[in-house]
Order: structure tokens, then sequence, then C-alpha cells
């Protein structure tokens, strides 16, 4: 299989894949973070444009199992990759769709505003839009008026972790299901366009611990400096 993506949880995806027997044939990522733990695996590696048609002439030839995992991924996969035949593709999203689609920091940050009771994490197929292919499977956990930004990242990626390990083996197989339950309904995709509307909530009682980032302020530094130089 191949990975797509950044960031902690896509090593813990990457070492339960491995620890499961899988094969990781190559891993795309916007960054060298893991370059040198991939190495160490045997594992190859490459930081590149994911939709770069070099890039997805390695992912036809190279991937055995026709399966590919978006983790904690930026960059959206374009129809020509999409196109590939016979492959599979999947995401684990942090939010719950389709009420919380795109960016998962400002998915967070407005989960909190809004006052949800609630947050999870969802597997999904990969369509051409964001976040908006067959769900497969939705893990939900509890917001409590203590959670700020950081508490929810902390659970959210538990979460993620916890769903690609329970659904790595169905995945593989093809044997799954989808979400009951799961429509269009509320459906919202959240940019970075959605910071700069922020300033509507400066009096949210919600507003001080939404936009408490915590250990995630280097991770989201982009978001995490708008707000304390353009909103605070």
């Amino acid at each position: 299989m191949i990975f797509i993506g950044d960031g902690s949880y896509l090593r813990s995806a990457i070492n339960e894949a491995i620890s499961k027997g899988y094969s990781v044939d190559h891993v795309f990522a916007s960054n060298s973070e893991h370059e040198k733990y991939l190495s160490q695996k045997g594992i190859p590696f490459k930081v590149a444009d994911i939709n770069n048609t070099e890039i997805i002439n390695i992912i036809s030839n190279v991937c055995k199992d026709l399966i590919v995992y978006s983790i904690n991924n930026g960059q959206i996969l374009k129809q020509e990759i999409l196109s590939l035949e016979g492959f599979r593709f999947y995401n684990i999203h942090n939010g719950i769709i389709p009420e919380y689609r795109g960016r998962p920091e400002v998915c967070i940050i407005y989960a909190l505003l809004n006052g949800e009771k609630e947050y999870g994490v969802s597997l999904h197929e990969i369509d051409s839009g964001i976040d908006t292919g067959r769900c497969i499977d939705i893990k939900k956990f509890e917001i409590t008026p203590m959670d700020t930004f950081q508490s929810v990242m902390l659970k959210s990626i538990e979460q993620c972790n916890m769903l690609f390990s329970n659904s790595l083996d169905s995945i593989v197989s093809g044997k799954y299901s989808f979400y009951s339950g799961n429509n269009n309904e509320g459906s919202r995709l959240y940019t970075s366009k959605d910071l700069e509307r922020l300033g509507e909530f400066k009096n949210n009682p919600d507003f001080k611990r939404a936009t408490h980032f915590g250990v995630f302020s280097l991770w989201y530094k982009k978001a995490y400096n708008f707000i304390k130089t353009e909103i605070y």
C-alpha cells in the first residue's frame, strides 16, 4: 500500500500496517520529517506533489495491493490519480463528516465555537471532492466544558490511530460496509478562509478555549500566528 501525508499519526499508521504484515510500498509527504525513519525501515520515501505525473506513474508501478491511504494529508488528490485503474483510495479525516469537512485545525476551532458536545474522526473513500467520499466509519468522543483546541486535537489524533488500526484488515480485504445515517444534511467545508471570520466570534464565551492551541501552536503555526496577530 501507499501512504500520503505527514505527522505523528502517519508514522503510527505505517507502523500498524507493518506490524500486521502488510507491505508499505512507498510514502509521499510534503516535508522530510520521516525520511530518516523510513530509510531505516527500508521504505521508499519522497517529498512530492502527489498529483505530479511522475509520482502518479511511480504509484501505478510500485503499489502491489492497489490501496492508497491519505493520513494527515493536506494535498488534494486530483482526478488523474483517482482514475488509476483498480486502485482504491481512503482518507482518515480529523472531523465528523459531512458536518466538519476540510482543514482539521479549522474544524476543531469551529466545533468548539459552535458549542458541539461531541467530535470525532471519519474514514471515507476519496473522490474528487474534499471529504465528500462515501463514509465507512466514524468514531466519536465527548467534548467537555474543560476541553480546549489542544485537548480535542489530542483526542482526535488518538481516535484516528484507533480507527486506522480497527479498519485496516477490512479495508485490505475490501469487505466493509458504509456508515449508516450519513448524508449530506448539514454538510460544511471549513477552509483557511474561515479563520478570517474569527473576529466575529471574539465575544463567544468559548473563543479562548477554541483558540488555545497549546503544543499545536508550532504544528499549525500559520493559523496560530494569524489568530494571535489579526484576531486578538
